[in-house]
């Protein structure tokens, strides 16, 4: 292993407007999350990277995946990932339970979907030709979403527990998500985190949203709530000490220090 080890699981994700920054300060955290859809094309960035990887875990996120679409797998597309992935070494890769592209068209966006047999069964081949291609199990992230599906009668949760259980693939937990549509829909957010299979749990996510015209949307701007450590206490002891928890801050920002905050809090748990 390039990087030096340290004593918890805690991280958050790195964007680019502040990598000179934690070059610079060296923040005791394990893991560095990037959205790696945006380190396509090489440039200084790569090399800022690389010198990270040598302190720190990096763990790709992608938003381009397209796992619940109905287009073609975008082998192009996982051939960057699996580039990148043989340059950089990741712990692990995920993406999103949900569809980006319809007729070629990405939308540049997280879009919901059916629950229900018909889309398990196309999510599932689709996890498992996308696993197939990058050699390794991908981590599956839940969604906020704003509205639901009449044809849905699946829950999310029961979802992706099918979904391990078919793929092997594993769950990135989004805390923030579960609560954003239990202010929008009252999906109740106990009633997911206990009917979860917590063996299946990969990593956490833990971010911050806003109210806004009524709607509680995911912006990634806000601190850890209180309701998000409420729902990780009811998880964490039966979670693996070896999950990481990150902290994911996409807009509003403040600097690298209100990053290290909320890791604090973290690690307060």
């Amino acid at each position: 292993m390039l990087f030096r080890k340290r004593k918890h699981n805690l991280g958050f994700n790195l964007r680019t407007e502040f990598i000179d920054e934690v070059l610079e300060y060296k923040p005791k955290v394990s893991y560095l999350e990037v959205i790696i859809d945006n380190w396509f094309t090489d440039g200084p960035h790569h090399q800022k990277l690389l010198k990270l990887r040598e302190d720190y875990e990096i763990l790709f996120h992608c938003v381009g995946m397209n796992l619940a679409g109905v287009d073609e797998i975008n082998k192009p597309y996982l051939q960057k990932i699996q580039d990148l992935k043989l340059k950089f070494q990741p712990k692990h890769i995920s993406d999103h339970l949900c569809f980006q592209a319809f007729n070629g068209n990405y939308h540049h966006d997280l879009l919901p979907f059916a629950l229900n047999k018909e889309s398990f069964a196309r999510v599932s081949s689709r996890v498992n030709k996308v696993q197939d291609m990058l050699k390794e199990k991908i981590l599956v992230e839940n969604l906020s979403y704003y509205l639901e599906f009449k044809n849905s009668n699946y829950s999310e949760s029961f979802f992706l527990n099918e979904l391990c259980e078919t793929t092997g693939c594993k769950v990135l937990l989004d805390l923030n998500n579960i609560l954003v549509n239990f202010y929008n829909l009252d999906i109740v957010p106990e009633q997911y985190v206990n009917e979860i299979d917590v063996v299946n749990i990969g990593q956490l996510h833990f971010s911050g949203a806003i109210k806004e015209d009524g709607f509680y949307i995911d912006t990634h701007s806000e601190d850890i709530s209180k309701d998000q450590i409420d729902l990780y206490n009811i998880l964490r002891k039966k979670l693996s000490s070896f999950v990481p928890l990150i902290y994911e801050r996409d807009a509003n920002f403040i600097s690298i220090k209100n990053h290290l905050k909320n890791i604090k809090v973290l690690e307060k748990l």
